[in-house]
């Protein structure tokens, strides 16, 4: 995508979540991402919750900036706010493109949960980075989890 213009950018330019190293749930409005790998967690309200989930919906950058233009958006503005939020989830691997993906059936309003068309938010936590990072129920071995203690069995 580098050096590419937003108006340029057809229906190809599709993403989704990039699961399952993210998860992400909304909850009042709010966007809360948690990308295990890299142990950072994030928050977006708003618009830019709205964009994440325009975004995870499989639309591209072309149908939310039209979608956005019909709520009043100046045309070159939707693309450039669509195009650059678009490039930071998927800087920070939150989301992936999917060549495979067609148009999605559900329906996205940029004005579900949004009111305020400025920047879009996308804040970052690694507050919890080790914390995250650790899987201890996946990193088992034939002893199980958890580990039993010591001169005992862990089988029953």
């Amino acid at each position: 995508m580098d050096g590419e213009h937003p108006n340029q950018l057809g229906t190809a330019d599709r993403l989704r979540l990039n699961e399952p190293k993210v998860a992400m749930q909304v909850i009042d409005g709010e966007a809360i991402l948690i990308h295990f790998e890299r142990g950072f967690y994030f928050s977006a309200r708003a618009l830019g919750c709205e964009l994440l989930r325009g975004l995870a919906l499989g639309l591209s950058t072309g149908e939310m900036a039209d979608a956005l233009t019909a709520r009043g958006v100046d045309r070159e503005q939707a693309l450039a706010l669509v195009f650059a939020y678009r490039e930071r989830v998927v800087a920070e691997e939150l989301l992936v493109t999917d060549s495979a993906a067609s148009a999605p059936s559900a329906a996205w309003d940029p004005l579900v949960g949004a009111t305020d068309f400025g920047d879009p938010e996308l804040v970052k936590y690694t507050d919890l980075e080790d914390l995250l990072k650790l899987d201890p129920i996946h990193d088992v071995d034939e002893a199980g989890w958890p580990p039993a203690a010591e001169g005992t069995s862990a089988k029953p």
